[in-house]
């Protein structure tokens, strides 16, 4: 039995198992929704909003050693 068929014995949606077998979908999301826990409703738009008001990185410059 494959991680895919453990997903499904969990009870994750056969059409995003049949997305992952495809190609469609990353394999990570066979286990995403499989708890049933208010406090991750909004997780993915949490972490979304987080990535957008994050401030950018500067950039590095090198100096040659002479």
């Amino acid at each position: 039995m494959d991680y895919l068929e453990v997903a499904l014995k969990f009870g994750q949606d056969p059409n995003l198992i049949e997305s992952i077998r495809q190609g469609a979908s990353h394999p990570a999301m066979a286990a995403f929704g499989l708890w049933d826990d208010r406090e991750f409703e909004n997780l993915a738009d949490e972490i979304y909003a987080n990535r957008e008001n994050m401030s950018s990185r500067p950039t590095i410059e090198f100096q040659a050693d002479d």
